[in-house]
């Protein structure tokens, strides 16, 4: 259950997963750390968002943020597997009828929607907090046959 999300932490951003690579294995302590962080319900503060969200509407995808199902939560470490306080992960998808736009502080465990086969825009990245800079990984289509939007 927990595969799919480890290995987008760990592979550098790509648009779709290349089913030729080969599985990665973990050990159990890395099992026992990704299970016990997805517990860990801490949130960002609302003022550090807000930040945040000042920087991300320069991004020329993402603005106006006011169009976006916006869902923000502290990062995890790709090294260590644990939450990192210091960056906090966004997950931007156009609404639909299954979601609304506006924003949604949430713990790590809900940062990854459930699998929805709709066609829709979708935005991911993270933003330091110590730094104030943000690294947008992805801005675009959910899939390849998605129509586009203006």
């Amino acid at each position: 259950m927990f595969l799919p999300i480890l290995i987008a932490l760990q592979a550098p951003p790509v648009d779709y997963m290349d089913p030729s690579l080969p599985a990665r294995k973990f050990t159990f302590q890395e099992r026992v750390i990704f299970d016990s962080a997805d517990d860990d319900t801490s949130l960002p503060r609302v003022q550090d968002v807000q930040r945040m969200e000042r920087v991300l509407s320069r991004f020329r995808c993402l603005a106006p943020l006011r169009k976006w199902h916006r869902a923000y939560g502290f990062a995890r470490d790709a090294s260590t597997l644990r939450l990192d306080k210091t960056l906090i992960s966004f997950d931007f998808m156009t609404p639909h009828e299954k979601v609304r736009a506006g924003r949604a502080i949430v713990p790590f465990k809900r940062m990854f929607r459930e699998l929805d086969d709709g066609f829709f825009d979708t935005a991911h990245g993270v933003y330091s907090i110590r730094t104030h800079l943000a690294t947008l990984t992805y801005c675009g289509p959910n899939h390849p046959d998605a129509p586009k939007h203006p």
